[in-house]
């Protein structure tokens, strides 16, 4: 991994002395790889405006385990959301800083013990790095915090279902590419 992250700054070096014009992409699709941690496959889509410093960012992403420090527990996730990521100094650079808000949305069953289901939004405010290791490939790393809101129920048992607002925050590492 170190080996490809030292290549691709290498080469990416070499791109910058061709100006701002070898950057100029307007799509990134991506992979969130920190997502496999949580047992979830999570890809997105970015569009960026012309100027490449307003991108408009969209993730899906689905999981088979709604509890992650239960690897027994059978389950479904699912997560999608917008993001609005604001680019500073253009994406048409070799390191490209980032932020901005995000809505995540999602859908959480499990049935360790009875069947739980959850839905849930969440507000955050993101901040990232992106590093353009050649015109078409790229590495993101991020973290965001904010404010997640939790409905849950459960349709096999009589309690009524709850609901609660609490901090909620993410972080991760993307691989992707850049299309015109």
């Amino acid at each position: 991994m170190l080996l490809i992250l030292l290549c691709g700054t290498l080469n990416a070096q070499k791109m910058a002395k061709k100006g701002d014009e070898y950057y100029n992409f307007r799509h990134r699709i991506s992979w969130v790889a920190s997502d496999v941690f949580a047992f979830r496959m999570l890809f997105a889509y970015e569009h960026i405006n012309s100027s490449g410093k307003l991108g408009i960012r969209i993730p899906v992403g689905f999981g088979f385990s709604a509890n992650i420090f239960d690897l027994e527990s059978p389950g479904i996730n699912t997560v999608t959301g917008l993001d609005v990521n604001l680019y500073p100094k253009t994406t048409h650079q070799l390191f490209n800083y980032f932020y901005g808000p995000a809505l995540r949305m999602g859908y959480a069953q499990s049935d360790i013990h009875q069947r739980d289901e959850s839905v849930f939004a969440g507000l955050l405010l993101n901040n990232g790095v992106a590093l353009n290791l050649q015109n078409h490939f790229f590495i993101s790393f991020y973290a965001g915090g904010g404010v997640k809101y939790s409905y849950y129920f459960n349709p096999d048992s009589s309690p009524e279902p709850y609901h609660r607002f609490y901090p909620h925050g993410i972080f991760g590492f993307s691989f992707g590419v850049n299309l015109k």
